[in-house]
């Protein structure tokens, strides 16, 4: 127990370092890092709260929607890009997940709330666009923040149709000893198995390969765990703990690539269900070596290139959204290692 202690500590203090970094780069008005975009800090509202910092939470959250908030629901900026595009259901998430938590009704209002659930394929699934056109193809880790938010706001049949589309898609890959599917068709729920060529990194997890998406596989473990926790359904927590043996299978040296972050949040909320030591191992590996090793002195984590493509090219993530991203996971992984 003391050596669990001692490692759930070591994750507090890196958070609150962390925490510590990023209050001091808040301007007067309420903003972090102008320069980068909503697409640099909209992680960085939960992250604040997650690490108690509710008074930079709460004017964060003034200059967000003053500036950036372009309807209920919608958080947008001049000038966007195809991956902005892409990830604005995801980016809303986390704004209005941080919204709830801090009473901020103003932002995260009944019209807000009905504008994100638009996202929510009639299969369950979250789609990363309203149009129609783009409603083809889910994203896993899309349909689990969507899931957690429905979730929290107690939309229990929007949070079970999104947990049992996840499953389809657990039950449709071919061959998860080897590789993981990671898109799913958004009508049937089952994995999509032809792509474009050179773009296999954000299609497929092979177990063979040190770099991956290995996110995805964690937010799904993640919210399957604690959709098994509000709902009581084990078929829930079997499909938490079959990603979590999916993940154990990956190439020795994953922990060291930054996607394997989510893996740890993943893990300790299903440790938290569990008990289970393995899971928990994996957890403080994934803090130690994924994130607490490369913080830097001021407590923050360098820009990562986040390849989009086969070949490594991709886009650069700023310090602000990688140490806001590995700030809030480390809080969350120690809430629940400490059952």
């Amino acid at each position: 127990m003391a050596r669990l202690t001692a490692n759930v500590d070591r994750m507090r203090r890196g958070a609150q370092k962390a925490a510590d970094w990023i209050e001091s780069q808040q301007s007067a008005d309420g903003s972090i890092d102008l320069a980068g975009g909503i697409g640099s800090i909209y992680k960085t509202t939960f992250t604040l709260v997650a690490a108690g910092r509710l008074h930079a939470a709460w004017r964060l959250m003034d200059f967000i929607a003053k500036n950036w908030m372009t309807q209920p629901g919608e958080f947008h900026v001049k000038n966007e890009t195809a991956f902005d595009k892409a990830t604005a259901f995801y980016r809303n998430c986390y704004i209005l997940r941080a919204a709830l938590c801090m009473g901020r009704f103003d932002i995260a209002s009944p019209a807000a709330m009905d504008r994100l659930f638009k996202y929510q394929h009639r299969s369950g699934g979250f789609c990363m666009s309203l149009k129609g056109s783009e409603r083809k193809r889910v994203s896993p880790t899309h349909t689990s923040m969507g899931g957690w938010l429905s979730l929290y706001t107690a939309r229990m049949d929007r949070a079970v149709r999104a947990g049992d589309f996840l499953l389809k898609l657990i039950r449709s890959q071919p061959d998860m000893k080897r590789r993981f599917y990671i898109n799913a068709d958004a009508t049937s729920g089952r994995c999509i198995r032809t792509f474009e060529q050179g773009t296999a990194f954000t299609h497929v997890v092979d177990t063979k390969l040190r770099v991956q998406q290995f996110f995805h596989a964690g937010a799904m473990m993640g919210f399957l765990s604690d959709l098994y926790r509000a709902t009581g359904k084990v078929k829930y927590l079997r499909g938490a703990e079959t990603l979590f043996a999916h993940d154990q299978r990956m190439h020795s040296r994953s922990f060291e690539w930054a996607s394997k972050c989510k893996v740890g949040w993943g893990s300790a909320l299903l440790h938290s269900v569990t008990g289970k030591a393995a899971q928990r191992r994996v957890a403080e590996k994934v803090a130690q070596v994924t994130m607490i090793k490369n913080q830097r002195r001021n407590g923050s984590w360098a820009d990562l290139l986040f390849p989009t493509r086969d070949d490594g090219s991709g886009v650069v993530l700023s310090s602000m959204e990688v140490t806001s991203e590995f700030t809030f996971e480390l809080c969350e992984m120690v809430k629940a290692l400490s059952r």
